[in-house]
């Protein structure tokens, strides 16, 4: 109850951090008191800017059902809450039908009858009201030995759990409605302090006198006309129904006159008994003064042994207003009341003393009788169950009849003293024949100090387990309300170990910019939810359009979804772990990709998936490795990669381009990699390393380590022309040595038509979003000359078997020309469906193509002779593959590398570069050579190379390499003197 005081000092707007007692001064209870308010506060800011709005360390408040209950009843668990900074606890298990905080329940608009609740959704949440108590109500606080008057009083925190229909399942859609409705009660909800604001303010004036009736009469002045000091305080007691006014009360000594009384009589003239001796007349009830009859709302004590009627207890913050006829009776210590009172069930009744109780217009002044002042009440909104209740608190003195304390009442509108408000979201659940089952727990878990020590160990930002968001459930959710809190390139959430199952992808947009998602340590596992593969098409993390992203230390665990193609074969495996749709500055490091082999379908799986435009790219200090060993056992098909870069059709027809008639084209969106880094990463047990068709600026790969793979690094433009053109060639020549069959193979290698024609369905089956508007497009188009170029590869591959037939070859040589003709044929079917760049993007301004490969260590799968590799559909993979554009000023670098495999008949490394290009000091064997011809090199510069160096490097097996220009080195068209072959 309010508290006898003599005036309020507090203002937090002065900002004043403490009281200073001065000797030899009086000491007022204001200053005790606002140097309570001002610690109070400086720590309820302090826990916001530690805990955050709201959370609870030990799992508190956990909103649970009830076994066997089917009465829609629910229970709240014990723990600890944090809401706006202040901390409160729940020993025991409390329902809801029994709350003990509520006593005062019947005609609350707040309170739901659990018998009246219908099946549906509902939001929980946690209430608490600040509120004075007094030693009229807990009867501890008197000091016996002071003979009768109390000292000074205590603040508690009243705590309610209240439940509100609503129609939306997730915890932000029902706080929504939640904010709605609080509004009409006219209680405004502020997220970052967890408060309940009233938006209605009071303003002080002075009432004016008469004007004297002659000009001898002296002029009276406005102001308080009281005869003592005085704290008034007025409080709304009811709101019209329209909103645009009600009735207020106010009372002198801050309406603190409270006395307990027993009902003795209920009906249309109840009568009370005070159990409390007034100290004087004016203490006591009078006739045409409102007294305000509160019911008990806390019980402060629950002893069996005390009868209920002297138990203590706190009182209702609010009550009914009743003006009584006759005064309060001494010798019966007997009120009458002209109204009904209910009986209160042997609990007792507390009586609060006004002054007046008075009708306001909302913005319009009313007088209070006697004062001298006048108030102004605006309701400022919508007035409701929280407006009601509200007051404001000012101080008066006759010796300055023309001031109020504070003094800003006179100046401006100010805001209700109380009492304050808290909210916070427990739950949402829903009901269904009565029995309850949890939708969405919204309560914010955190850890101790000592705790979140331990998580901190090589950790930043904000630090989760998979229990703070549903193992994995609300990752989401808690990212989003992350970077709602504070600028996304600040935001940083680190993951302690733990598997974090998705129930859907991890979707970060434009808003996400800048976050930063990290484990803390190894063991931070992101997977997909059993049963929902399906959602996972796209990728376990999907950034679309998102910047400066960046994943630190995690482990994905990517899912395999199946997709209908409409075409053959009908249905695909497709598993990625990050999908990157233009999300310049990316940046992937010490990740690891758990990449899935395991398939009854063909398979097309990739750890990263990059589309669109993508600068600045780092990929470092990654390993990329399968969840089973590889094989090239039987089909069906498998494609796995560690990264890929590839153009994306922003098209959700599956079948995309690959059922175009001959002659027809389609937009797709081109990848631009400039500032590009793969560095440092691990590529285990896949069908490739990396496989980036695109247009390029500056791209270094560097230090890699490729171990057990089919193939290692494929580096070409978005335009394939150039493959296409090397195909060409293959076909028309013919066979008659070796050095000519080396050159037909190698130019049968470069074109590549199986492996990009399989990363080109890989493409098709990740469309980009419906709305995705690409704005660095290329157009692709089915060739319309296909059965041209099916024709013209049979006759040569005829002419070559018919050449070695002439030439009286060997078994051995007959054999591998048998093989080449296959190879040929093969490649010739796949260009009758594969559709190659008609239109290439054009690159923008400045930007020159400056590849670098170095410090690579590739060591492919050993290989059967007599075996391909099903991985490619046919083809026999490379440890490197370079087919850059012809560009002015384009530069290509190999070197340093050791490139090792068992590759009979098929070259180790591809390397077409027009432009400027250098081949040094690797060592690229070809382990094949010494049991049938192994292939080591081909690299080519175009038909007039402006500038080219081979040299420093050690072959095993043969090479084709395109003679460089004179005066670059080599002697007699030939780069064997600068560099160490063995066949």
């Amino acid at each position: 109850m309010s508290s006898d005081r003599a005036r309020i000092s507090y203002d937090p707007t002065r900002q004043y951090r403490s009281v200073v007692a001065q000797q030899g001064r009086v000491t007022l209870e204001a200053d005790v008191n606002e140097a309570q308010e001002i610690a109070g506060d400086l720590l309820r800011l302090e826990t916001i800017d530690v805990v955050g709005a709201s959370g609870t360390p030990d799992d508190g408040y956990k909103v649970a059902a009830i076994t066997g209950n089917t009465t829609h009843d629910f229970t709240v668990g014990p723990g600890t809450m944090y809401v706006g900074g202040e901390r409160v606890t729940l020993p025991p298990d409390v329902t809801y039908a029994k709350q003990p905080e509520w006593l005062d329940r019947t005609g609350d608009p707040l309170w739901v009858d659990p018998q009246q609740v219908k099946d549906g959704s509902e939001l929980v949440y946690l209430m608490l009201r600040e509120q004075e108590v007094s030693a009229v109500e807990d009867t501890a606080l008197r000091e016996v030995a002071l003979g009768g008057p109390d000292t000074a009083q205590r603040k508690r925190l009243v705590q309610r759990i209240v439940r509100l229909p609503v129609s939306g399942n997730t915890c932000a859609s029902a706080l929504q409605e939640a904010q709605a409705d609080w509004s009409a009660q006219g209680g405004n909800f502020d997220p970052a302090t967890m408060m309940l604001k009233s938006p209605a303010t009071l303003k002080v004036g002075l009432v004016n006198p008469p004007t004297p009736a002659t000009v001898c009469e002296p002029q009276a002045q406005g102001g308080y006309i009281g005869a003592d000091n005085q704290l008034i305080r007025v409080q709304i007691v009811s709101c019209a129904a329209d909103g645009k006014g009600g009735t207020l009360a106010w009372g002198y000594n801050n309406a603190s006159f409270l006395h307990r009384a027993k009902l003795i009589q209920s009906n249309a003239q109840s009568i009370v008994e005070l159990m409390t001796t007034p100290v004087d007349a004016y203490h006591a009830p009078r006739a045409n003064h409102p007294v305000e009859v509160l019911r008990c709302a806390v019980p402060l004590s629950d002893d069996p042994a005390i009868d209920p009627l002297n138990r203590d207890y706190v009182a209702a913050h609010c009550g009914t207003f009743v003006t009584p006829t006759d005064d309060y009776q001494i010798d019966s210590h007997q009120l009458v009341l002209p109204a009904n009172i209910p009986a209160t069930g042997g609990q007792p009744l507390f009586l609060r003393l006004w002054e007046e109780e008075l009708t306001f217009v909302s913005g319009q002044p009313v007088t209070l009788s006697g004062t001298g002042l006048q108030v102004t009440v605006d309701l400022g909104g919508k007035a409701g169950s929280f407006t009601v209740g509200q007051f404001w608190m000012f101080a008066a003195r006759p010796n300055t009849p023309a001031e109020v304390y504070p003094h800003r009442y006179l100046f401006a509108p100010q805001p209700p003293e109380g009492p304050r408000l808290w909210v916070c979201s427990l739950a949402t659940i829903g009901w269904d024949k009565g029995v309850l089952s949890l939708i969405d727990d919204c309560r914010n878990p955190f850890d101790n100090l000592v705790e979140l020590t331990k998580r901190h160990v090589g950790c930043c930002g904000v630090v989760i387990s998979p229990a703070d968001v549903g193992g994995g459930a609300k990752l989401q959710e808690l990212i989003d309300k992350l970077i709602r809190q504070k600028p996304a390139n600040k935001a940083t959430l680190s993951l302690l170990p733990g598997k974090y199952v998705l129930p859907r992808p991890l979707v970060f947009g434009t808003e996400h910019s800048g976050l930063t998602l990290e484990g803390c340590r190894d063991g931070a596992v992101l997977t997909a939810k059993p049963g929902a593969e399906d959602a996972f098409r796209l990728g376990l993390v999907q950034l679309l359009l998102a910047k400066d992203v960046t994943l630190r230390v995690l482990e994905f665990a990517t899912p395999m979804t199946v997709v209908d193609t409409g075409t053959t074969p009908p249905r695909v495996d497709l598993s990625i772990g990050v999908l990157g749709i233009d999300c310049a500055d990316l940046r992937v490091e010490q990740c690891l990709f758990d990449v899935p082999t395991k398939s009854e379908l063909p398979l097309y799986a990739t750890g990263i998936y990059l589309a669109g435009l993508c600068p600045n790219l780092a990929i470092e200090r990654n390993r990329f490795v399968v969840t089973q060993a590889y094989s090239r056992a039987k089909p069906p098909q498998r494609v796995t990669s560690g990264l890929v870069a590839a153009p994306g059709f922003p098209i959700t027809n599956l079948q995309g381009l690959r059922t175009m008639k001959a002659g027809a084209s389609a937009d797709a969106a081109a990848v631009l990699l400039d500032n590009t880094r793969i560095t440092g990463n691990e590529f285990t047990g896949l069908t490739m390393a990396v496989y980036v068709r695109a247009e390029t600026g500056r791209v270094f790969c560097d230090d890699n380590v490729v171990k057990d793979c089919d193939g290692g690094f494929y580096f070409s433009n978005t335009d394939l022309s150039l493959a296409r053109q090397t195909l060409t060639d293959a076909m028309r020549a013919t066979y008659k040595s070796d050095t000519e069959r080396a050159a037909l193979v190698g130019d049968l290698q470069a074109a590549q038509v199986p492996m990009h024609a399989a990363m080109y369905d890989f493409a098709t089956y990740v469309p980009l979003p419906a709305d995705y508007a690409p704005t660095y497009t290329s157009k692709f188009t089915q060739p319309a000359t296909d059965t041209m170029a099916m024709r013209a590869a049979q006759a040569a591959a005829a002419g070559a078997a018919g050449d070695a037939k002439a030439a009286n070859a060997s078994a051995t040589t007959t054999k591998a020309a048998a093989q080449s003709v296959n190879f040929l044929t093969a490649d010739a079917m796949s260009m009758a469906w594969a559709p190659y760049l008609a239109a290439p993007a054009a690159p923008p301004t400045g930007l020159i193509s400056h590849l670098r490969v170095a410090d690579n260590d590739v060591e492919l799968l050993a290989i059967d002779p007599h075996q391909t590799s099903d991985g490619l559909n046919g083809i026999k993979p490379l440890a490197l593959y370079v087919g850059m554009p012809a560009q002015a000023g384009a530069s290509t670098a190999v070197s340093d590398n050791c490139l090792r495999g068992n590759s009979p008949n098929s070259f180790l490394a591809i390397v077409q570069a027009p432009g400027v290009l250098t081949v040094a000091d690797n060592m690229i064997l070809n382990a094949a050579s010494r049991q049938m011809k192994g292939l080591s090199l081909k690299a080519t510069i175009g038909a007039e190379p402006p500038l080219m160096q081979v040299n420093g490097n050690c072959f095993l097996g043969s090479t084709s390499i395109e003679p460089g220009p004179k005066g670059a080195g080599c002697q007699a068209g030939s780069w064997a003197d600068l560099n160490s072959t063995q066949n």
